[in-house]
């Protein structure tokens, strides 16, 4: 079995990544950031509770952290970030986090 498979599943998810950006245009500096925690999660973070306290750490001013939502009838752990009295959960996106 050749990689064509996972060449698929990363061209979905980098156009999911650009999606998410809505059309935002970021310099190379935060484009490496980016990159750099990705890596960085992908090698350290197996579970939710491990990239929410990876990501609260790294972003102290902020939490992250898990709720119960729903999609299509299935309940399941999606991530919500907390900024001062702010939260956002994704909200009704309409998709999987």
């Amino acid at each position: 079995m050749g990689y064509g498979h996972y060449t698929q599943q990363a061209r979905e998810a980098g156009e999911e990544l650009k999606n998410a950006l809505g059309g935002l245009e970021l310099n190379e500096r935060a484009l490496w950031a980016i990159a750099k925690l990705a890596k960085v999660a992908r090698r350290s973070c197996r579970h939710n509770t491990a990239f929410n306290s990876a990501m609260s750490a790294a972003f102290p001013h902020a939490s992250f952290s898990q709720t119960t939502k729903e999609f299509k009838g299935r309940t399941y752990q999606g991530l919500k970030i907390t900024v001062g009295n702010q939260s956002y959960d994704g909200g009704d996106e309409g998709e999987e986090d």
